[in-house]
């Protein structure tokens, strides 16, 4: 299977803007395109769902929408290419200030009893280029989390512990739980996150970790961790696994 390598980083760019926006947030845009829902699911009584953009600009807004199975493995996020879902239309240009629909068909097994997991890939294709020399074209890429068959699994269930120099989040469920607006705290006060940790997906079976800074590493005092698990209030406190 065919890895799509520069995926990790535009992946915690858009989790960088989700997590440090507001509740409305939750209809999802940028400064060339509207989104929503910003999280897909196909429960195993349907076939398919839609998703929705909607060009913000002046401009005819091109783009294009592909899929990639994520996995977890050993804390890290890997995609690859997959025909399990299928997207319709996958290339189109969208007109100033319209809005285009779009159907997520689902095709893998459905019989296998457990939620598997997919990103929706979006980019922008550029236009032709102009003849102005020395330019160059930003284009954008945002993803889209996709569950099907996520009412099969059991619901997540977050085991939180420190290790030398990091927080783990386990997820001893089935389901993949999403943890938003994390915090930490010491007895000292708050610990300074970067602001792509404050928002982590981790899937049923696999584990995500935030890193520390340096002066906490293992420290003796525990460490308070807060946010929204799926969005219920979330608080526990970390085990300590180092000594």
């Amino acid at each position: 299977m065919k890895h799509l390598s520069p995926f990790p980083l535009l992946f915690a760019l858009i989790c960088s803007a989700v997590s440090s926006a507001s509740p409305a947030f939750a209809q999802g845009f940028t400064a060339s395109m509207n989104i929503t829902p910003l999280r897909l699911e196909v429960p195993s009584q349907n076939a398919s769902t839609q998703m929705q953009i909607r060009n913000r600009t002046a401009a005819k807004l091109d783009v294009q929408l592909r899929v990639f199975e994520w996995r977890q493995v050993e804390g890290s996020d890997q995609y690859a290419e997959s025909e399990d879902v299928a997207i319709s239309p996958s290339i189109v240009s969208i007109d100033p200030r319209q809005a285009q629909a779009f159907h997520v068909i689902a095709l893998g097994k459905r019989d296998i009893k457990a939620e598997k997991r997919y990103r929706v890939v979006i980019d922008e294709i550029p236009a032709e280029p102009k003849a102005n020399a020395g330019a160059a074209r930003t284009t954008l890429r945002l993803t889209v989390p996709l569950f099907v068959d996520r009412d099969k699994g059991a619901k997540g269930t977050l085991k939180v512990s420190e290790k030398v120099g990091a927080i783990r989040f386990q997820n001893t469920g089935e389901q993949t739980a999403r943890l938003a607006q994390i915090s930490l705290n010491s007895k000292d006060g708050p610990i300074a996150l970067q602001t792509n940790d404050t928002l982590r997906y981790i899937q049923g079976g696999s584990w995500v970790e935030i890193a520390l800074p340096q002066e906490l590493t293992c420290n003796p005092d525990p460490i308070q961790v807060a946010g929204l698990a799926d969005h219920q209030a979330y608080d526990a406190t970390a085990e300590q696994t180092c000594s």
